[in-house]
Formats: structure tokens, C-alpha cells, sequence
């Protein structure tokens, strides 16, 4: 949901934006300039807004609004000014203004990503996130939020941990960039995970659910997420650990690495 706000966020600038373009024979110079001025500084204040929102990071929402105010100012706002005083056509005009428009919203989607992506030790070499769901309610310290991610482990990596087993993990190098917390972690251990959280009821058995939703916010995870998930925790093979907030699981076998947190 947070993705699908930014987008249309980001979206409304460049069409309003075109709209003024096509109708600046009938606006003044002064309220043309002054309409495109919001049209450009509007998207930062959204951009910073919907990053904290889906990050919790003061940093990385500023770091947004940056990012977004940069390529909207010299995108949107000069295009703009170059159609509207230098009469270009419509047809030269219309392919680039539409690749500098969408451009900072793909930009925007790799920065949420690679933050997505920060949990991960980068000893594990993971650039490839297979499956979120994640859920926030509130803001600040008074907020909860819950939710699941699934990466993708690189081959190589899981066939040097299948050799290594637990040692692997209790030698990995530190992570080459700073990212406060994240990517950081305590112990490891091996699955199946013991003494950490309540077995379900019914099965006798962990349900991640039951982790995700200790704080009565939950989500609906994929089906088949849960199963495999579900399968990890409980059995012998992959291997485990705590980090300030939230709980990672590596499976070389399935070539996996679940995060899951509450709070």
C-alpha cells in the first residue's frame, strides 16, 4: 500500500505538469511559475512522508526527499519551462518528458529496495528479494508494525554454508557498509528454533505467525509462504538469529532467507 501511495504520488506531479504545459497560452507567467513550483517541492515533502512510513528512518526519509527533489526539480520543473517558453512540439517534446517523469519514480522504488535489502548480512551476498508483506499502524514509538520478507540465497553462498554449517556465521567478515542496526545480528544458532516463542496449540509446533503477531497486529501471509516458512523453523538444517528488531533464518537448502518482525 505505501508503494502504491508514493507512486500515485509521484505520478500527479508529472501529469499536472503536463497539463499546465498544454495550457500555458491561458496562465500567467507568475501563477505558471508559482503552480510549478509546488508541483515540484509537493513530491519531497510525499517522498519524505511515505519513506518514513514504509522505513521507520528518519535518514533514509530525508535521504528520499532528496533524492526525489533532485530529479524532480531538473526534470519536471525546467521540461516544463523549456515546452512552455521555447514553443517546442508536442511530438519532440512528449518521449522525453514522459522518460523524466517516470524516471524518479523507479529511483525512488531502489532506494526502498536496497533498504528492504539492508537485514541481510552482506556476507550473504542476497540482492534479490523474492516475497514482502508488511503492515505498519501508527507512527513513532507508540506505532506497531509487523511483517515477513523473503531473499534469495546465491548458490554458491548456500553451498559454502551446507560445508561450513554454523561456523560460517560465527566467521562472517562485518558488513562493508554502515547501516546503523540493520544487517546486524546476535547469536546464531541451528534450527529447529527452541525456547524462544509459544508452540501453537494445535500443531504443537512453531507457527511464524505466532511471532509476527505476538503484539495482536497481524497480516496475511502467503499460503505457501507460510508452509515452507513453517517447515524451516521446525526442522533440522538451517540457522538462526536475533537482531534488534527481528528474526533472521537462513536455509541453504531451499536457497532461502526469511526476516520476519513485530514491534
Amino acid at each position: 500500500m505505501a508503494y502504491l501511495i508514493l507512486i500515485v504520488f509521484l505520478l500527479i506531479p508529472a501529469t499536472v505538469t503536463a497539463a499546465l504545459v498544454f495550457a500555458r497560452k491561458k496562465l500567467s507567467r507568475f501563477w505558471f511559475r508559482l503552480i510549478c513550483f509546488a508541483i515540484v517541492t509537493v513530491p519531497m515533502i510525499c517522498a519524505t512522508v511515505g519513506a518514513f512510513i514504509v522505513t521507520r528512518d528518519f535518514k533514509m526519509s530525508v535521504m528520499s526527499a532528496v533524492i526525489v527533489g533532485f530529479l524532480l526539480t531538473p526534470t519536471i520543473a525546467t521540461a516544463a519551462f523549456v515546452f512552455a517558453y521555447m514553443k517546442l512540439s508536442s511530438s519532440r517534446f512528449a518521449t522525453p518528458f514522459l522518460a523524466l517523469a517516470i524516471a524518479p519514480i523507479f529511483v525512488f522504488l531502489m532506494v526502498l529496495t536496497s533498504f528492504k535489502l539492508s537485514v541481510v548480512p552482506d556476507a550473504l551476498h542476497v540482492n534479490v528479494m523474492t516475497y514482502s508483506q508488511e503492515e505498519s499502524w501508527g507512527f513513532g514509538p507508540g506505532g506497531n508494525e509487523a511483517g515477513i520478507r523473503t531473499f534469495q540465497l546465491p548458490k554458491q553462498v548456500a553451498n559454502e554454508i551446507e560445508r561450513r554449517g554454523i561456523e560460517f556465521f560465527n566467521n562472517m567478515p562485518p558488513n562493508r557498509t554502515r547501516r546503523d542496526w540493520r544487517g546486524i545480528y546476535g547469536e546464531w544458532r541451528q534450527t529447529p528454533i527452541s525456547n524462544w516463542w509459544k508452540t501453537n496449540e494445535k500443531t504443537g509446533l512453531l507457527d511464524i505467525y505466532d511471532y509476527i503477531c505476538a503484539y495482536g497486529f497481524c497480516i496475511d501471509v502467503a499460503p505457501t509462504i507460510v508452509k515452507e516458512a513453517n517447515e524451516i523453523i521446525n526442522s533440522e538444517g538451517s540457522y538462526y538469529a536475533y537482531g534488534r528488531t527481528g528474526l533472521i533464518i537462513v536455509c541453504p537448502a531451499k536457497r532461502l532467507v526469511l526476516y520476519l518482525y513485530n514491534g
